[in-house]
């Protein structure tokens, strides 16, 4: 399996929406939101997009994870929901930005 160069996961419907049409022609690709999916070998990512995690998913636990994962990728998290963590944790714990829709 080739590498994306867009990964998304744990979207809702308005926010996937947003990324397929965005990144059309793109290298993309949706996974489930699963720690093993996410810990996959995909070498050629560029940016990944999360949804807000499933309940009883640290969402700081989240960030530090992708950022492990993949140290040179963008990492955004695009959410309509309220985070139990303040934007400025997220990106220091891992997230390069958080946008909440509609797009703030």
């Amino acid at each position: 399996m080739s590498s994306p160069a867009v990964l998304y996961f744990g979207l809702e419907a308005s926010a996937k929406a947003l990324t397929e049409k965005t990144f059309e022609g793109f290298a993309i690709e949706e996974v489930p939101f699963d720690l093993d999916a996410l810990m996959e070998d995909r070498t050629k990512v560029h940016l990944l997009i999360s949804g807000a995690p499933p309940q009883g998913m640290s969402i700081l636990e989240l960030a530090q994870v992708l950022r492990a994962q993949y140290p040179d990728a963008q990492i955004i998290m695009l959410t309509d929901k309220p985070l139990s963590s303040s934007k400025k944790e997220l990106i220091k714990n891992g997230f390069n930005e958080v946008y909440y829709l509609p797009l703030d």
